[in-house]
């Protein structure tokens, strides 16, 4: 059965148990303007819950902002690729 889909700004955070954000390479350019995707994160993570983000998907890790006005990430180690990891992977045969 397929669901009907909505914007996220109709997602309701006690709805769910978690948020998990997918990767490939869009996100790395359309997360930067998501900003009611980087609040929606954020609500889940400062609920509780699961706010996990996949691959590429970890950009969004560079705008969420919680309540109080810092990065979410603040204080927290991340890893990722690194551009030279892309450079790498897109030249390959």
């Amino acid at each position: 059965m397929i669901k009907e889909t909505k914007p996220v700004s109709e997602i309701d955070i006690n709805a769910f148990d978690a948020i998990v954000v997918a990767g490939g390479q869009a996100p790395m350019f359309s997360f930067e303007k998501a900003k009611m995707l980087h609040e929606k994160f954020a609500k889940f993570y400062e609920s509780g819950k699961i706010a996990a983000a996949i691959c590429h998907g970890t950009a969004i890790l560079r705008y969420v902002k919680l309540q109080g006005g810092e990065f979410l990430v603040k204080g927290k180690t991340v890893t990722g690729f690194a551009n030279v990891e892309e450079d790498f992977a897109n030249n390959a045969v």
